[in-house]
């Protein structure tokens, strides 16, 4: 198994049609080549034959939620990590999105390490 394919990004979308919104296939390969820099500074030795996945989850929630446990699929020697972002709606930032609020709310509980999104810091979805 190469390097590059032991720590690979995959991003999922809970709101709806927001992929008519942003470009979300163009962001994860931008995550995956984010990720492909980083490799160099991990010492991949220590996942032996397993690989990790880093799964986001677009979702209309009220914070960014890193799961606190990872999931194991001995089958295919993968660890997922979950991550969950919102997406701010036109109440929370300029460059919000209405379609964020549209569908099912999914507050994050004490299963995740919770972090503030601070919209405030970002001029646009991208």
């Amino acid at each position: 198994m190469m390097l590059s394919e032991k720590i690979r990004v995959s991003l999922r979308n809970e709101i709806t049609n927001f992929h008519l919104c942003a470009d979300l296939n163009s962001i994860e390969q931008k995550l995956n080549s984010y990720i492909k820099r980083l490799i160099p500074k991990i010492n991949s030795q220590d996942l032996n034959n397993w690989r990790v996945l880093i799964l986001i989850v677009i979702r209309n929630t009220d914070a960014i939620g890193i799961f606190k446990r990872s999931r194991r699929y001995p089958s295919d020697h993968t660890y997922e990590m979950s991550i969950s972002i919102p997406i701010p709606d036109e109440q929370q930032a300029s460059y919000g999105s209405h379609k964020a609020s549209i569908g099912f709310f999914n507050a994050l509980n004490d299963k995740f390490y919770i972090l503030e999104p601070n919209f405030k810091d970002y001029d646009r979805l991208d």
